[in-house]
């Protein structure tokens, strides 16, 4: 086997781990909840897998996240599956693109800055502040674009809409999303360390 095929499968065998990774956290999220959706525990592999494997990588585990997060929402989610019943393109076309673009955000903020900075701890953290909050605004520019009326009449009015949409709905699953990603920055490093000494 030359380095080349060698290299190939170490990259097919790794990114493997982290897709199986992914899906397995994903399945897990669904049942750990803080308000009405689940709270995304995804976001590390994708921040790790991207850190070794490259942004094309991160677009990998962003639509592997994607995929697994549309069949767990239908299969466990009484308002995701309300919302898929309401429009099913959108909800599968945003899902996907929502999932994609944190992903390759955070790979593509890890390229960044370490090329910027030669400073893979700074790197990392900046990953992991960036891609729940594309995760995020995604989430809340989506819903509030398309389902509006949705988000109208579980608010109760016009007047609680937003509130509802930023506080009830995300602001507990954000900053819990955003304080495990910034809390296991070290581990993420050191887990980036040892597949590159490998």
């Amino acid at each position: 086997m030359n380095k080349t095929s060698a290299l190939n499968v170490r990259y097919v065998a790794g990114l493997s781990v982290f897709i199986g990774l992914v899906v397995a956290l994903q399945i897990l999220a669904t049942y750990v909840r803080i308000g009405t959706f689940p709270i995304t525990l995804t976001l590390v592999p994708i921040i790790v897998g991207s850190a070794v494997f490259g942004v094309k990588a991160a677009g990998i585990l962003g639509a592997t996240f994607g995929v697994t997060v549309i069949l767990m929402s239908l299969l466990a989610d009484p308002a995701s599956l309300y919302l898929f019943n309401l429009r099913p393109f959108v909800f599968v076309v945003i899902i996907m693109a929502r999932c994609i673009l944190a992903a390759l955000s955070g790979g593509i903020t890890y390229k960044l800055v370490t090329r910027r900075t030669k400073n893979d701890m700074i790197a990392v953290v900046m990953a992991a502040v960036v891609t729940p909050i594309v995760n995020t605004g995604l989430f809340l520019a989506t819903f509030a674009m398309f389902y509006w009326e949705t988000l109208l009449a579980w608010s109760g009015g016009s007047d609680y809409a937003l509130h509802f949409l930023f506080i009830v709905m995300v602001g507990a699953n954000f900053l819990i999303e955003m304080g495990i990603n910034v809390a296991l920055s070290p581990a993420i490093k050191r887990i980036i360390d040892i597949r590159r000494k490998m």
